[in-house]
């Protein structure tokens, strides 16, 4: 019994509540899975109603308290059925209707009044909505420079383009980089402060302040990345790019940043689903993709069974209504979508794994420039800044604040205050 609600307060707490409708066929499989062992009937129970495994590991943690409930509660059962069963036999099987609903009565009442002194406390003790972002937002970028932020294309003032590009950006203060709005964790912008966060955009920081200059972020996609960088409208573009200088005509690559793996980033209760390879070779899928790549046509040509569709915009694959069985994307940055949305899991395919480059892009015409960027690059690796930078964005080591030490009197009676 206590099983079954754990299976009822996870829904619950991830959003993912079991429908009225759906009761009775949820106690029938409660019931016929609790013959087994908890370990296997709970995740077959959070599986069948599509509830993230995870939520296994809290059942666990609270399998002590539970268990220690469950043994009163039979001990109860057991003494109770005894002394209704003594009854029957000494004073033969009458049913006093008045004294039953009596004894009941109080139980009941006395029950519902603790669940609502329990609900008026944590709705007063607890005033903090839980926020599926907060450790996003705790990773903010470290050492800004002065920079200001476009929000679309800007119009920009000729230069002499006779000129070397770093001489340029010397002469006039301020280098332009080139940013994608939702590119998780390498740029992202901030909507409600409109302020850009990620991997790169720490990179063009640093990078900044090694030139002495200032940055002003404009907004690029694929589409018209090549036009931007070769007008001049930017100067490099930062955005967690996958390293395919042969797809870009007049652009040039710097050398690698860092190495990203291809992964699926599925449904968390279709996790063990798609870790099978068998799966993947000969069920038929439908995928979505943020942008095209040729890491995409790799995947394409080793499984015809899989249909892929490119998709501008995240929420076309997180909706509800979204038909998708997988979203193809890098393992960095899908465990970084898998922050705002923690229904979803992020699997690297097998037998094969696809491993590619992350790089910065410049204009053709600028090569003097991408020797400058290259060398300054391998000092960031040299120096550590480059290992510095992956752990904070891409590991998250950094994005969890320091809290002192948990205690029911300042944490849950609510005696005193740090």
């Amino acid at each position: 019994m206590l099983n079954l609600l754990f299976i009822l307060f996870a829904g619950w707490f991830v959003n993912s509540e079991i429908s009225i409708i759906e009761y009775p066929m949820f106690i029938i499989s409660g019931l016929l899975s609790s013959f087994g062992s908890s370990s296997l009937s709970v995740p077959f129970m959070l599986n069948s109603y599509q509830i993230p495994e995870d939520m296994f590991q809290l059942f666990m943690l609270s399998g002590i308290v539970n268990g220690r409930f469950g043994t009163l509660v039979a001990s109860m059962h057991l003494i109770s059925l005894t002394l209704i069963a003594i009854h029957f036999m000494t004073n033969g099987m009458k049913i006093n209707i008045k004294k039953l609903v009596t004894a009941n009565f109080i139980p009941i009442g006395i029950v519902a009044g603790l669940l609502l002194c329990m609900k008026l406390y944590f709705a007063y003790a607890i005033n903090q909505p839980y926020d599926n972002r907060s450790m996003l937002s705790n990773l903010i970028v470290q050492k800004k420079v002065e920079h200001k932020i476009h929000l679309s294309v800007p119009k920009i003032d000729k230069e002499d383009y006779e000129i070397p590009l770093l001489d340029r950006i010397l002469e006039r203060g301020f280098i332009r980089i080139g940013y994608k709005k939702q590119n998780l964790p390498f740029t992202y912008l901030n909507n409600t402060t409109k302020t850009i966060q990620g991997f790169d955009v720490q990179y063009a920081h640093e990078l900044a302040e090694s030139m002495n200059c200032q940055i002003e972020f404009i907004p690029f996609n694929n589409d018209n990345m090549d036009k931007l960088l070769n007008n001049g409208t930017i100067d490099m573009a930062m955005s967690g790019l996958a390293f395919v200088p042969q797809l870009r005509k007049n652009i040039l690559f710097s050398n690698p940043v860092i190495e990203l793996n291809l992964s699926l980033l599925v449904k968390d209760f279709r996790k063990k689903e798609f870790s099978d390879p068998k799966n993947i070779q000969s069920k038929n899928y439908k995928f979505a993709a943020f942008e095209d790549n040729p890491f995409m046509e790799r995947f394409r040509q080793k499984r015809r069974n899989i249909d892929f569709s490119i998709t501008g915009k995240p929420e076309d694959f997180f909706s509800k209504n979204s038909n998708f069985d997988g979203l193809l994307i890098s393992g960095e940055a899908g465990s970084a979508w898998t922050l705002y949305y923690p229904g979803y899991s992020v699997i690297i395919p097998k037998p094969s794994i696809y491993g590619y480059a992350e790089a910065y892009a410049v204009s053709g015409h600028n090569a003097d420039f991408l020797s400058f960027i290259n060398q300054w690059l391998k000092m960031q690796e040299i120096n550590g800044f480059k290992k510095e930078n992956y752990d904070f964005w891409i590991l998250g080591q950094g994005s969890q604040e320091e809290a002192s030490r948990w205690s029911i009197g300042k944490d849950v009676l609510q005696l005193w205050k740090d």
